[in-house]
């Protein structure tokens, strides 16, 4: 019989421990090197929040929380991020992954948390509980010799290449602008730029240190990447590279063509590779051939609502009008009927005696963060109701900016 329970800070290195297996990586070796990964994650680590599975004293099952504001169309609500969510091969299939769930969401309501957030080792684990796949997430590759720009693309901005105290305080700037115009995107503590800065020998992957860029426009910074470079083979007897962008936001035309240009230009560059990218990076744009740049699409973040009203409400919208939702929640949290009346941008939500759209929790928060399209979910009979009030639902929830989660948590 496991018992599910909050964490003390002291369990943090038993907590990572049990992750090591079902993850399938190692804790550093070096006394020096486990101790700076464990100072870094115990700025992160909110015990309280977490839950472990124990079977006597060992732990079986993991499941950890960041506490975020994340951004949605025209607004902001608290979320609880879902991380680290692990069973123990030894305790698999006996429902332990269900209860932390439960007992996760369940504390994330007392939290006062609009709703919950993840990414997803396997996008076929989530939905029953319901998180929807509300961003795309891309990964681009393109050759260095086809880095040419459109005719009509942005002069490219200077790039200053800085060192990472340099960095930091424009780089908040300019990611806090962007995270204000960008659903999905989420709030960063001082523990948590930490992590982003952090350039661990064993989080390489292989490559070298962490380079920074920096553009200033008129004094001010309007964009910042981290990238690493990483040898290959020779090519003819040449040097060759891959540059792996981490890191890359911006919020000007000319910050934006000054970045890639600088990644994609580097002399013994072969590949540049960008992971984590959102659907609409205007790398698409940028680039004279479109077809250029190899990409392939991905689920991104993963939400869930666990407060209709509260969450319909914290979002804006471009079109007046109004629908009647029945809500479907296996768990319990949100079913009902709700009717969404929207004027002016803004919505009120009210119980409803009916709706005239019959819909999952799962695709409900899908599409609350505006880059998932009703009518899809629909042709796919996972959205039941007339075709008027399908276009209506949608047209009422699509957003103007493509969700983006840019972190992995």
């Amino acid at each position: 019989m496991t018992d599910i329970r909050p964490l003390q800070p002291e369990d943090l290195e038993r907590f990572v421990g049990a992750m090591t297996g079902p993850f399938g990586f190692d804790l550093p070796e070096e006394d020096d090197q486990k101790a700076a990964l464990l100072v870094r994650m115990r700025k992160l680590f909110e015990p309280q929040r977490a839950r472990a599975a124990f079977d006597g004293s060992r732990i079986v099952g993991t499941l950890g929380v960041f506490s975020f504001t994340m951004t949605v169309p025209g607004g902001t609500i608290p979320v609880a991020g879902t991380t680290q969510v692990t069973v123990q091969v030894t305790h698999r299939r006996r429902g332990v992954f269900s209860e932390m769930m439960r007992a996760h969401l369940e504390e994330a309501v007392e939290h006062g948390d609009a709703g919950a957030a993840l990414w997803a080792s396997d996008s076929a684990i989530y939905g029953r509980f319901g998180y929807g796949m509300a961003s795309w997430s891309t990964e681009l590759a393109n050759d260095r010799r086809h880095v040419d720009f459109h005719r009509l693309a942005a002069d490219p901005a200077p790039v200053e290449i800085v060192d990472v105290d340099e960095v930091r305080e424009p780089a908040i700037t300019v990611y806090d602008r962007v995270r204000a115009e960008v659903p999905g995107m989420m709030s960063h503590t001082a523990g948590w730029w930490d992590r982003v800065f952090s350039d661990m020998p064993w989080n390489r992957n292989g490559a070298g240190r962490a380079r920074y860029g920096l553009v200033t426009q008129g004094g001010v910074p309007t964009g910042w990447t981290k990238y690493r470079i990483k040898d290959r083979d020779e090519d003819d007897g040449h040097p060759s590279q891959d540059v792996v962008v981490v890191q890359l936001y911006a919020d000007t035309p000319g910050a934006w063509s000054g970045l890639w240009s600088h990644v994609l230009s580097h002399d013994f560059g072969h590949t540049i590779h960008a992971d984590v990218r959102p659907i609409d990076d205007p790398i698409h744009s940028l680039l004279g051939g479109v077809r250029r740049v190899r990409t392939r699409v991905s689920d991104g973040l993963w939400f869930r609502i666990l407060d209709v009203p509260r969450v319909l409400e914290a979002r804006s919208y471009d079109v007046a009008d109004s629908v009647a939702i029945t809500v479907n929640d296996p768990l319990g949290f949100t079913t009902g009927s709700y009717r969404i009346e929207v004027e002016s941008g803004s919505a009120a939500v009210a119980a409803a005696a009916d709706g005239e759209i019959a819909i999952d929790i799962e695709d409900l928060s899908a599409l609350s963060l505006g880059g998932r399209s009703a009518r899809e979910l629909a042709a796919a009979g996972r959205i039941g109701g007339e075709a008027a009030a399908i276009g209506r639902l949608d047209r009422l929830f699509r957003g103007r900016r493509a969700p983006w989660s840019p972190i992995i948590f």
